[in-house]
């Protein structure tokens, strides 16, 4: 487990972006295409802001940085986000990637990758995380700066799937939030500098 994932989040968070190729389901309930954002994203801050089509997430030193809108309520959906890799010096601590079945900032779900070729999800809760899928290497893994991965969320009743660039990642199951959840952006920055994930293309869509 990562050192700052122990660390209190910045209660920020945004709906989940992706490249439209890449996505399932026909019926889209939210698309955010950032030019500009829906503004019940509330205001840009220092950490989580969007310019230019884009959505960014500047998480503090060895800590993480969310973005959710809590306008908007999914279930059985599928969801997709398209990161961009920042430049980063520890391979190990880069990490980007998806919040779901959110409820509050102490109970949410979070699938990310790790700059060194890794995949993992994990629960949330006011004690601490617990892996759901375990960090592993993974080929489908994008890891040079300026790569852009493409996750994908299917999630239905208490069961998810984890796309990554089109690869399978793995099947899961949870406690999702009764009634729908907000899905949002997920980024942590290593000690020694501030990284800057870069979002773009919100998508959800009718998981049937």
């Amino acid at each position: 487990m990562w050192k700052s994932l122990s660390i209190a989040a910045s209660v920020l968070l945004a709906s989940c972006g992706f490249a439209a190729a890449a996505c399932q389901g026909t019926n889209v309930e939210f698309e955010e295409k950032f030019s500009p954002p829906d503004p019940s994203w509330g205001a840009n801050s220092d950490g989580a802001y969007a310019q230019d089509g884009k959505a960014f997430l500047k998480a503090p030193l060895n800590g993480i940085m969310y973005w959710v809108n809590p306008a908007f309520i999914f279930d059985n959906v599928f969801a997709c986000v398209t990161f961009k890799v920042p430049e980063v010096k520890d391979a190990p601590a880069g990490t980007g990637g998806m919040i779901f079945w959110y409820e509050n900032s102490d109970k949410y779900y979070m699938a990310a990758i790790k700059t060194d070729g890794k995949v993992g999800i994990w629960r949330h809760l006011a004690s601490g995380w617990t892996p759901i899928y375990p960090l592993a290497a993974n080929a489908a893994v994008q890891v040079k700066p300026g790569d852009q991965d493409v996750m994908e969320l299917a999630l239905r009743g208490n069961t998810g799937t984890l796309f990554l660039n089109g690869t399978k990642i793995t099947d899961f199951r949870g406690q999702p939030p009764k009634g729908g959840s907000a899905i949002g952006l997920y980024s942590e920055s290593e000690q020694s500098q501030q990284n800057i994930w870069e979002f773009t293309d919100l998508r959800v869509a009718t998981y049937q």
